[in-house]
């Protein structure tokens, strides 16, 4: 079982939509998937389940419910562990007694052999709850998009996990996100990412206005490809990002 924390402290770089398109992806490639929702605004479990559910994320790291009693069946071979609104009570929760942090990680644990992959759908910013997901995590995936100072975010982020975690979370890789490489500055600042952080920059992703079409229908992108009727370049380039991730899968 591969944990990853789709993970960066800048609002808008793509990481609920790499977790519902990336993790669909997988799911139709065969692999058993769960998307962690990490974020109260429950982008992700509105768009793959409809509508906020309960039990959900915050019941299980309180300990009120099993981890089983979370998962909800978004697609074939795709689960969701749903956010829901009150996940800043979890974290008054979280600082009053730290074994909460646990749960969720133990509970992941436990079904070693029946899951392939779990994402986890951070937040935006560091806050106890994240530290609870991250705990559970093994490795980090970065959505980042093309734009002035991006390489100095990533290295202020990954200082602040430094300070923050008791663990090393294994970098998995950075997913250059919204790529538009018609736009002049997009290539230079491409070739800084790589300049700097080589191997670990993965295949970008194309910006397509599907992504946000989809995500106003309650569809992953290959789904609206498939109703629609059209090309999408962000499915062609999830999917791609998927196969590199099954060809490393760990169990």
């Amino acid at each position: 079982m591969r944990r990853i924390s789709i993970l960066n402290f800048k609002g808008g770089t793509g990481k609920t939509s790499v977790a519902e398109n990336l993790g669909h992806a997988l799911a139709r490639a065969g692999a058993t998937v769960f998307v962690v929702d990490g974020d109260r605004q429950s982008n992700t479990t509105t768009t793959l389940l409809g509508k906020r559910v309960s039990p959900s994320l915050g019941d299980v790291i309180r300990g009120d419910v099993q981890l089983t009693d979370a998962i909800y069946e978004a697609r074939e071979n795709l689960y969701v562990i749903p956010s829901d609104g009150d996940l800043d009570k979890v974290a008054v929760k979280l600082r009053e007694n730290h074994r909460f942090y646990y749960t969720l990680q133990k509970s992941l644990e436990a079904l070693e052999g029946q899951v392939d992959f779990v994402f986890f759908d951070q937040a935006g910013a560091f806050t106890p709850v994240m530290d609870a997901l991250l705990i559970a995590s093994t490795e980090m995936l970065i959505p980042c998009e093309l734009e002035p100072y991006a390489v100095q975010g990533l290295f202020d982020m990954f200082n602040k996990l430094k300070q923050e975690l008791g663990q090393e979370l294994k970098n998995t890789g950075i997913i250059p996100y919204n790529t538009d490489m018609s736009k002049k500055m997009t290539g230079a600042y491409l070739q800084e990412l790589i300049n700097t952080f080589d191997d670990l920059v993965l295949d970008p992703v194309r910006t397509d206005t599907s992504v946000p079409y989809a995500q106003s229908e309650g569809l992953t992108v290959f789904e609206y490809a498939e109703r629609h009727k059209v090309k999408s370049r962000a499915a062609e380039d999830f999917a791609r990002l998927a196969r590199d991730l099954m060809g490393g899968k760990q169990k």
